[in-house]
């Protein structure tokens, strides 16, 4: 079982993110070079993150969409922090020429990632690495599924992902509070600073194929 910390850990580096010796090793990781976006419509709860310091609010989650009439394919990131609600909007859409890359663009920044299949729908598992100074890499990390509890069966899909990915499973996580005395009484809704940053995203869900 990995662990899960009420608090944020210890983060560094230039956006405030864990920071590991070694290289990226996307080689081995095995994600899906076939990606149906309308299989990802929809909201999903965040369960979990690696601490960062983009993210402070709790609630958190992940809403894409492609509004009729619209040419790109919309996300809305959502949280609540001190009982005000916070977004961050942009556009996804797949990445030329890279099979199984997907790009995030914000107003002021973009980002890549790809995504893996996992046997349950609905759960995923989104990992970022970027190469970093002197042989280090910085990592990113959330769970998500398409409700705000767990089943017991998604429960152990997630652990077994997170045992899988060698940058994952020692790792210390903060878990996302949706209980109804921190999520029901949101109030006004304000643009977020920059919530999340330069990141590749490995989706880990059956519903994505």
């Amino acid at each position: 079982m990995y662990r899960i910390y009420p608090l944020f850990f210890f983060v560094c580096g230039v956006f405030g993110q864990i920071s590991l010796k070694g290289e990226c090793d996307y080689a081995t990781t095995n994600y899906t070079e076939t990606v149906n976006l309308t299989q990802m419509y929809g909201t999903w709860h965040q369960i979990s993150r690696i601490g960062n310091k983009m993210e402070i609010g709790d609630c958190s989650t992940l809403t894409i969409s492609k509004p009729e009439g619209s040419g790109d394919t919309l996300f809305s990131h959502s949280e609540v922090f001190n009982k005000t609600e916070l977004t961050m909007n942009g556009t996804i859409g797949e990445l030329e020429d890279s099979p199984g890359w997907l790009l995030m663009k914000f107003s002021d920044f973009s980002l890549n990632f790809v995504m893996l299949s996992t046997k349950v729908p609905g759960v995923a598992v989104i990992y970022s690495c970027h190469a970093f100074q002197n042989s280090t890499k910085q990592v990113w990390a959330w769970q998500y599924n398409r409700n705000a509890t767990l089943s017991s069966e998604e429960r152990d899909t997630l652990d077994q992902i997170i045992t899988s990915q060698p940058d994952l499973k020692d790792a210390a996580w903060r878990e996302t509070n949706h209980t109804s005395t921190v999520c029901g009484n949101a109030g006004v809704r304000l643009p977020t600073p920059q919530v999340l940053t330069v990141l590749a995203l490995v989706f880990l869900a059956k519903e994505f194929v």
